[in-house]
């Protein structure tokens, strides 16, 4: 015969639950008081841990780039050097000072027959009429040609030389003799005229055909002159024939 559940009464189940109340209140020590309170300090059975702190620990990667190395080309200070034209003859010209002729020296022309021509066919520099010179020699085309052989120079004179007055063609004649004996290696000079020979005056105002020199017209030479002294060797050079009108 089953015999029936009994189910405990309240005031029973108030029994069972105050007596087990009261053993886990003994087991964890916890004096017993039926009035509601706030626990103790003292009450607590176990000691509270810290909540954990979070560190967040940030790292920070700094790259260093190094500056660019720039090389700059090592600088060089070159002094250059004075430029210096060296002339292996200096040419004289010989101008018209009063009554006498003078040289004038041009430091940046070299002494050949070529040069010398065409300084007598140009005429004086502005620097050099400012000073009082002048040529006798008025025109460019009055020199048509001059060749050099053994030691003689050859001038082709223009029909324009025979109009001037007998002192100027004494004076372009010295003229042309001492610029041109004063190169190396001339030492005579002889006139042409439409290449015939040509009797040009001296300096003592006498005709003369042939070969001169320089001391056919010392007496024109003026007095504080330094001449140097030409050496006279056999050489031959030619200047091209220059034309009617200033041209080759």
């Amino acid at each position: 015969m089953t015999r029936p559940l009994s189910v405990p009464t309240r005031s029973g189940f108030m029994l069972v639950l105050a007596a087990a109340t009261a053993l886990f209140g003994a087991s964890c020590g916890v004096p017993g008081d039926s009035r509601d309170r706030p626990l103790t300090p003292s009450e607590i059975a176990f000691k509270p841990q810290p909540e954990p702190t979070t560190t967040t620990t940030s790292t920070t990667t700094t790259t260093t780039t190094p500056p660019a190395t720039t090389i700059d080309p090592p600088v060089t200070s070159t002094a250059l050097p004075p430029t210096t034209v060296f002339i292996a003859f200096p040419l004289d010209v010989f101008w018209i000072d009063g009554s006498a002729i003078r040289p004038i020296r041009r430091t940046d022309v070299e002494a050949t027959l070529a040069s010398a021509v065409e300084a007598l066919r140009a005429g004086p520099l502005f620097s050099d009429t400012a000073d009082g010179l002048r040529s006798a020699i008025p025109s460019a085309d009055m020199i048509d040609s001059a060749t050099v052989q053994s030691g003689t120079a050859t001038i082709n004179l223009a029909p324009s030389f025979l109009t001037l007055p007998g002192t100027e063609q004494t004076l372009a004649i010295a003229q042309i003799i001492y610029t041109v004996t004063n190169l190396p290696g001339v030492g005579l000079v002889e006139f042409r005229l439409d290449d015939r020979p040509l009797s040009v005056p001296t300096g003592a105002g006498q005709p003369t055909r042939g070969a001169l020199s320089r001391d056919d017209y010392v007496s024109l030479l003026a007095s504080e002159t330094p001449l140097s002294s030409p050496s006279v060797n056999p050489t031959t050079t030619t200047l091209p024939e220059r034309r009617r009108g200033g041209e080759y």
